[in-house]
């Protein structure tokens, strides 16, 4: 049988490629026993031009848990994208909340083989059990490359 982890002790969740940290409390004390997400990488696959990601589940936690940000980190050099064919990128968590949508267009492109904050979360703290989804809504021609959700 598991064992919920002590305050201080570090997780790694290999088949995530993650590190957990047991939180704290605001004032430095030991007493909070959530997860925080510390660090981790969830890969999405290239898709194909005009292709879409709906609903795909990335990441759980059987513990309360924190967040601070998400950002991705893009394998090659998205193509296509335009105001008439923009790229979306929704994160969701399992209750129906939308933690952040970020729209790339002409204007704004997303990373080429590069890091990129997705920006502000709408929410940060999570309770046990529940899970966050990605969707990807790409328009004819925009063709985002393969990337990684990279979550803090």
């Amino acid at each position: 049988m598991a064992t919920r982890p002590s305050v201080g002790d570090t997780l790694w969740g290999a088949a995530m490629n993650t590190w957990l940290d047991v939180g704290h409390e605001a004032d430095g004390t030991n007493k909070n026993t959530n997860v925080g997400v510390r660090g981790g990488t969830f890969e999405i696959p290239n898709l194909a031009a005009g292709s879409d990601l709906t609903t795909h589940t990335f990441y759980a936690s059987f513990y309360a848990w924190t967040m601070t940000r998400i950002g991705i980190l893009t394998h090659n050099a998205p193509t296509g994208i335009d105001n008439s064919n923009t790229v979306v990128i929704t994160i969701a968590n399992s209750t129906g909340g939308t933690l952040l949508t970020k729209t790339y267009n002409l204007a704004t492109q997303p990373p080429s083989s590069a890091f990129a904050d997705l920006g502000t979360l709408a929410v940060t703290a999570f309770a046990a059990s529940t899970y966050l989804t990605v969707t990807v809504t790409q328009g004819t021609t925009a063709d985002m490359p393969a990337f990684a959700i990279v979550l803090e």
